[in-house]
């Protein structure tokens, strides 16, 4: 840009251009970041390689007829393309927890932005995996969060933290604008939705993305992306917007926590149950402050403790999806996870019994040769204050008994000044075939953002299942019957029902 500017005297020019001399021999010396040797060097994390490629090919496509760069724009664009490939599916779903997609996302689509603007090659109309992509990223928008300035951001999950929103829509937006017209104008609504997100970490955006170009409401509903989650939208655009994750694919690795099967859930335009979003301070990679099922004797501590040792707990693995469905008033997706000779097998449904009363439900079943076993249901929840239970009220510490059927838990949900009724407030229906032990237990941090959550443990040995009803604080909680009749469970709202 200052090559190219008017305003630039030519001292500015020269000291530019020696400056990028300088970085780009650096970074193309073996001896000091040694990607194209054998020297026993470990590359990092997956998305580290990715990285430092990219960085290498900006300085070569910047200095193309310098004779340092001699053969070394050659293939830029093959391999760009062959890291588009090796970090995003077929599906679209790119490799990284939700920070860390940028790490190796940011510098290669700078590339192939790049590669685009000089004519050499236009990745985006010869790659169907990065317009899949772009719908992947969209997806990955919350809600409006009242957290953040009514901003839609990404969940934080795995290595990541609350209130992070992308540059690659914009990004996205500009490279399609000649392309597909009307996808391009979906990122850029999702994009002035997300805040107008810029970055400086691979030369600043502002330069890459188009603000002048049409936008239009991306208007999401449900949506599934082989190898990373499924997520459960309805009422986008709207107060009432609900929307769950549900981690479910093993292609998400880059960063990942011991989280496959949590669902994020935002209900009513509210979030209700999140990833903590500590990233590493303190790194919480432990199952045991997921919203997942983990066999007692695997955790490594006691079921109870509070709060709990973020380390514990380790990862099923083996994800297989089962089903995915949606429709105009619900949607679920269910998938299989391994862990030694178990198997657990959990469907997460949103069924929306009016525009404004959702139902969300969580089902656990389990198979193998530890399917008898003792277990530890997780569930992380934005409450506050204790939670009315049959016996009573019960705290934060403190357990309580669940009989066999149908029993109601009534929570309390944080509020949020920025949201049009300060939040929601819900009820959560345990199901329960035979007896089950139940556990309040708490955990916050103070990192960016910071996060404070109950968390709702439940031990038995057969299946788990819970649904939540939320509601608008400041209103009545609704008229609604919950039961259970040979393994289906009934919400009913009025003339209105669904099954879980």
């Amino acid at each position: 840009q200052v090559l190219a500017s008017d305003l630039a005297t030519e001292a500015d020019k020269q000291a530019v251009r020696e400056a990028l001399v300088f970085y780009a021999s650096t970074l193309w010396d073996d001896d000091h970041a040694p990607l194209a040797v054998p020297a026993g060097v470990n590359l990092g994390t997956a998305n580290m390689p990715v990285q430092q490629q990219n960085y290498r090919e900006m300085y070569a496509l910047y200095l193309a007829n310098h004779p340092m760069m001699r053969g070394r724009t050659e293939g830029v664009g093959e391999r760009a393309l062959n890291m588009v490939r090796s970090t995003i599916n077929e599906h679209g779903a790119h490799m990284g927890c939700t920070h860390y997609i940028g790490a190796a996302m940011g510098p290669l689509l700078s590339t192939l932005q790049q590669l685009k603007q000089l004519g050499v090659l236009d990745a985006f109309r010869e790659e169907p995996r990065l317009k899949k992509y772009a719908e992947f990223e969209m997806n990955l928008c919350t809600p409006p969060d009242p957290r953040f300035n009514n901003r839609r951001v990404r969940p934080a999950i795995g290595d990541s933290e609350p209130g992070e929103a992308t540059e690659f829509l914009g990004q996205l937006a500009t490279a399609y604008a000649d392309i597909d017209p009307n996808l391009s104008a979906r990122l850029m609504g999702a994009w002035k939705q997300a805040g107008k997100p810029e970055s400086d970490f691979h030369g600043a955006t502002i330069l890459k993305i188009d603000e002048s170009l049409p936008e239009a409401d991306p208007q999401l509903t449900s949506a599934h992306f082989e190898g990373w989650y499924s997520v459960l939208r309805f009422g986008w655009g709207t107060p009432n917007e609900t929307a769950a994750w549900f981690v479910n694919g093993g292609f998400y690795r880059d960063h990942a926590s011991n989280d496959l099967g949590e669902p994020v859930i935002y209900a009513l335009g509210a979030p209700l149950s999140l990833d903590f979003g500590t990233m590493y301070s303190p790194h919480s990679p432990g199952g045991f402050v997921h919203s997942v099922v983990l066999p007692e004797a695997a955790i490594g501590a006691e079921w109870t403790q509070n709060p709990p040792d973020v380390t514990k707990g380790p990862r099923w693995g083996q994800p297989v999806t089962e089903e995915f469905k949606a429709g105009a008033r619900e949607a679920w997706s269910r998938a299989r996870f391994s862990m030694g000779e178990t198997t657990w097998t959990r469907t997460v449904k949103v069924a929306m019994l009016r525009d404004d009363l959702p139902a969300i439900g969580i089902r656990d079943e389990f198979g193998g040769a530890g399917a008898a076993e003792s277990k530890i249901f997780l569930l992380n929840l934005m409450a506050e204050g204790p939670v009315e239970t049959p016996g009573g009220p019960a705290n934060v510490g403190e357990g309580f008994n669940l009989p066999v059927g149908v029993s109601r838990l009534r929570f309390t949900g944080q509020t949020f000044d920025k949201h049009p009724t300060g939040g929601i407030d819900w009820d959560l229906y345990v199901i329960a075939e035979t007896p089950q032990e139940a556990f309040l237990a708490q955990y916050e941090h103070k990192n960016r953002g910071g996060e404070r959550q109950a968390i709702l443990r439940l031990r038995g040995t057969g299946r788990f299942q819970v649904v939540i009803v939320p509601w608008f604080k400041g209103t009545s909680p609704p008229n609604v019957s919950v039961t259970a009749a040979g393994g289906t469970v009934t919400v009913a709202a009025g003339a209105t029902k669904a099954n879980f």
